[in-house]
């Protein structure tokens, strides 16, 4: 019973709850999801938030978040939506030896690979680090 009243709590509060993709094809689910509706606000929650980037970059945290700016992450969300064919399909993702996220979609035409950023994986969840254009 407890646990039903503070999740209806937790519910009430109007947070929303931050994605947790916990494989890449969630990710680039999200990304294209995000990519087509020109969401921002989902497209920021799917990096790395200022504790993740602490515990992985120590000092230098600081660094990576005042790089990520709202111009930052809209350019690059604005160039994953260019790049998304008209009808696309999302067919899958890979990630490369450079640990970059490709989003692989397919329309009318051949396939195609979209270039979304580099990822990392946080415990259980995948996030992305860098934007397409960085």
């Amino acid at each position: 019973m407890w646990l039903l009243l503070l999740r209806r709590r937790d519910e009430s509060s109007g947070r929303p709850l931050r994605p947790t993709p916990i494989s890449p094809d969630e990710l680039g689910r999200l990304v294209m999801q995000a990519a087509r509706n020109h969401d921002l606000q989902t497209y920021r929650q799917m990096f790395l938030n200022s504790g993740e980037a602490a515990d992985l970059l120590g000092d230098d945290a600081g660094l990576y978040i005042d790089a990520r700016t709202p111009k930052v992450l809209s350019d690059s969300l604005q160039e994953i939506a260019q790049a998304l064919p008209a009808g696309a399909r999302f067919t899958g993702t890979e990630v490369d030896d450079d640990d970059r996220l490709k989003l692989l979609v397919t329309a009318d035409t051949d396939p195609v690979r979209v270039d979304v950023g580099s990822v990392v994986e946080v415990g259980v969840a995948w996030r992305l680090f860098g934007p397409a254009r960085i």
